[in-house]
C-alpha cells in the first residue's frame, strides 16, 4: 500500500470516528473529491458574517485539529459566550480541554483497533 494509501484508509478512519459529529453538524460536512481528496467545508451560522472556510484533508491531524477546535466553539455557544475559544474562561477552558481529551482518547481506541 502506498503513503497516499495508507494516509487515506487513516482519514477515512478517522472521519468514521466523528461521523456522528460531522452528519449531526449544520455547519460542517466532508466531501470527497478526486481532484482534490477529502475536503472539509465549514459554513458560518446564519446569523454570522464570516466566511466560508474549505480545509483540504491531507492527513487524519487535520481533520481531528478543525474537529476540537470546531467542538470548542460548541461548547462556547452552549454555554452562552463568545464564539470565540480564545475568551473562554478558566472553568471553560478546562471543560474544552477535559472534552476534547475525552474525544482524543475515543479516537486512539477505536484508531487503534
Amino acid at each position: 500500500m502506498s503513503s497516499l494509501e495508507e494516509k487515506k484508509s487513516e482519514l477515512e478512519r478517522v472521519l468514521g470516528v466523528f461521523q456522528n459529529y460531522i452528519e449531526g453538524s449544520e455547519l460542517l460536512d466532508v466531501v470527497y473529491s478526486k481532484k482534490f481528496g477529502y475536503v472539509l467545508l465549514g459554513l458560518p451560522a446564519a446569523d454570522s458574517i464570516d466566511d466560508s472556510d474549505v480545509t483540504r484533508l491531507e492527513d487524519p491531524e487535520t481533520l481531528v485539529k478543525e474537529i476540537y477546535q470546531n467542538l470548542a466553539y460548541d461548547f462556547m455557544e452552549q454555554e452562552g459566550h463568545s464564539e470565540d475559544y480564545t475568551e473562554a474562561t478558566n472553568l471553560e477552558k478546562r471543560a474544552i480541554i477535559w472534552r476534547m481529551y475525552s474525544k482524543q482518547s475515543q479516537v486512539f481506541l477505536l484508531c487503534t483497533t
